[in-house]
């Protein structure tokens, strides 16, 4: 984020996914970068005055002990984000996982128990 603050002032909201946690940070005017954990299904103010990262997590594999898919939804006309999980048959896919034997197990633990 620093970085593309430092090529970019203007440059307001960065999403990045494929990381196995959900988190929203921003930059202070003194440049501090703060670190918020959004509730799942409330939407977050997210001011175009303030540059903003959002990690909106992973369809898979979470580390949080929460075996749910992750996205979040930016919605430009309210400012805001709405980070969401969603239950899906993560059983099934951690065994047919094992069943492969192509992969390692530690991948079926991992959709398991969210670990």
């Amino acid at each position: 984020m620093r970085a593309a603050s430092e090529q970019d002032a203007g440059i307001r909201y960065v999403f990045v996914g494929h990381v196995h946690t959900q988190a929203l940070y921003f930059l202070t005017p003194t440049a501090k970068l703060m670190r918020f954990t959004p509730e799942p299904g409330v939407p977050v103010p997210v001011p175009p005055h303030r540059q903003w990262l959002a990690v909106v997590g992973s369809c898979g594999q979470p580390r949080d002990r929460d075996p749910r898919a992750m996205y979040a939804i930016y919605d430009s006309d309210t400012a805001t984000i709405t980070f969401h999980r969603v239950a899906y048959d993560h059983m099934s896919a951690a065994t047919a996982v094992r069943n492969t034997n192509a992969l390692p197990a530690h991948f079926a633990d991992r959709l398991e128990w969210g670990l």
